[in-house]
């Protein structure tokens, strides 16, 4: 009886520390989420600090992508990487999740714009505006739409 209560007491500080450490490595991604909208270099000074996000679980680390790349965005970095976002890019375009796939696809094509490639650009902001009407996302499509219409103002 004292080993099969050992045994379950063993299973059951496993698996409350288990939980634990994911709630703990997610803490991050989550503030960093809230803060974006006001507070966007707070955000990417976060993220930032993060350790290593590319040992992050898959989910975790295309989301650090995504988030870290759209904190850029919005605190006006210049340099913008692709390879960065375009692991978002993947990643959510493969899980089907069309909320961040489309976000995704509006920042790479921002990074791309940024490098004055316009035709990768504009690819990319087409795709988008192909999620975010599936998804009847109005703010999505709009950034994308105004972004292409940028282009072609130029």
């Amino acid at each position: 009886m004292k080993i099969l209560a050992s045994i379950l007491l063993g299973i059951t500080l496993f698996t409350l520390l288990a939980c634990h450490r994911t709630e703990s490595r997610q803490q991050p991604l989550l503030q960093a989420k809230n803060l974006m909208k006001e507070h966007p270099d707070s955000a990417q000074i976060l993220l930032e600090t993060i350790p290593s996000p590319e040992k992050l679980p898959i989910e975790e680390y295309a989301t650090w992508c995504l988030l870290v790349t759209q904190a850029q965005n919005k605190n006006y970095v210049k340099c913008m990487s692709d390879s960065v976002i375009n692991i978002a890019v993947e990643y959510f375009g493969k899980i089907k999740n069309p909320l961040h796939y489309a976000k995704a696809l509006y920042y790479i094509g921002r990074a791309y714009g940024m490098q004055k490639d316009w035709q990768r650009a504009i690819e990319f902001y087409k795709k988008g505006e192909d999620i975010a009407l599936l998804i009847n996302d109005k703010s999505a499509l709009s950034l994308s739409l105004s972004e292409c219409a940028t282009i072609y103002k130029q």
